[in-house]
């Protein structure tokens, strides 16, 4: 998961002519990495030609190279659609509502809803809505959203339950608008 949001976080700054740290890019979306972590990420990404790299001092900074815009683009990481919504959601964004919706899923089917629901249809509504972020808007796909979990979980989970299910799917404006900083040569 880590090799693609990097790959898709250097996407969103294609053709600037910046270096942007690593580290950073992780930590401005929550994401928990170790320098370990992060250098072995990057030395793969590197050796594949995908991205490219440099140090300075203990900081790790890099930038995605034309195989790595072309390899995103070819291999279905965006969508052909003619429809572009005014709240598209971005590459970057899709990988981390991927695994959010992974997490909702688990915790579904541990709640009552999991007792009552099989496993089999949750999963189903949950492979759906991923398909869902490379068509709809934010906005669109949020409420299909809450439509499908409100319908799933209708006399099974409370308000407050639900309320707490769709907490994670909140737009965070903090940490969306948040710079990454970067390395200009």
């Amino acid at each position: 998961m880590k090799l693609r949001y990097l790959l898709l976080a250097l996407y969103e700054y294609k053709y600037n002519g910046k270096l942007y740290e690593i580290e950073a890019i992780f930590s401005t979306n929550g994401i928990a990495i170790s320098r370990v972590e992060a250098q072995e990420i990057a030395k793969t990404l590197t050796e594949d030609g995908l991205i490219r790299t440099m140090s300075i001092g203990e900081t790790l900074y890099s930038q995605i190279t034309v195989d790595g815009v072309e390899y995103l683009e070819e291999n279905n990481y965006f969508t052909g659609s003619t429809y572009l919504p005014q709240d598209r959601i971005k590459p970057l964004e899709r990988e981390l509502l991927r695994d959010k919706l992974d997490l909702l899923q688990a915790q579904l089917q541990e709640s009552r809803l999991g007792k009552i629901v099989p496993a089999v249809t949750i999963a189903m509504e949950v492979e759906e809505l991923k398909n869902l972020l490379n068509i709809l808007g934010r906005h669109s796909w949020i409420q299909i959203l809450k439509g499908k979990l409100f319908e799933m979980s209708a006399g099974y989970l409370s308000q407050v339950e639900l309320h707490h299910a769709l907490q994670m799917f909140e737009v965070h404006a903090a940490s969306e608008n948040q710079p990454v900083s970067d390395f200009t040569i």
